[in-house]
């Protein structure tokens, strides 16, 4: 059943939805943390030529690649011989926010809106969906149209309907399926 929610309106099948850690989106975030980066080089007394700032970009993309801590980012700077210093941290700090902000964008600009996916469950819906290696079954309480997210109502985790507390899980559209409720 889980393939039947992943069906274009053209009969294709759809695309994979863009991983936050993704090159496509890794790019970008290294695109928005470029120009601190160059003004904390440029008030170092360092300026890199035009034809390095290519060599600076791919450092940056090695260096948070699969990584959002700002202190990890650092350290994998330095061993590309970077000397990093508390500033250059405080920028790094935004690469989490930038990525996460630019993840969203591309999801909605580049697979939601491109290829018309709307999520087909409705609110009150039960569904499975795997949670730790475990398929467990929960209630559609809010549909995120714009990220293609369900938040899924578990009372078995501890989630309240109402009040303070965790409401539920929010899972992609796609890696949930419809269960039959028998009357």
């Amino acid at each position: 059943m889980k393939g039947m929610q992943l069906q274009l309106f053209s009969d294709l099948p759809l695309p994979p939805r863009p991983s936050q850690y993704c090159d496509e989106v890794t790019h970008l975030t290294v695109d928005k943390v470029l120009k601190p980066i160059l003004i904390w080089m440029y008030q170092g007394n360092y300026s890199p030529p035009q034809g390095e700032v290519d060599d600076v970009k791919e450092d940056i993309f090695t260096a948070i690649q699969w990584d959002d801590d700002a202190y990890k980012i650092a350290k994998n700077l330095e061993s590309a011989g970077w000397d990093s210093d508390g500033e250059l941290v405080d920028i790094l700090d935004s690469v989490s926010r930038y990525r996460y902000d630019t993840h969203k964008e591309l999801v909605y600009y580049s697979w939601i809106l491109k290829h018309g996916v709307t999520p087909r469950l409705s609110l009150g819906d039960k569904v499975s969906f795997n949670f730790k290696g475990k398929f467990e079954i929960g209630e559609i309480i809010r549909v995120h149209a714009d990220t293609a997210k369900y938040t899924i109502h578990c009372p078995q985790h501890g989630h309240v309907k109402s009040g303070v507390g965790t409401h539920g899980h929010i899972i992609h559209f796609e890696e949930c399926s419809p269960v039959e409720v028998v009357k």
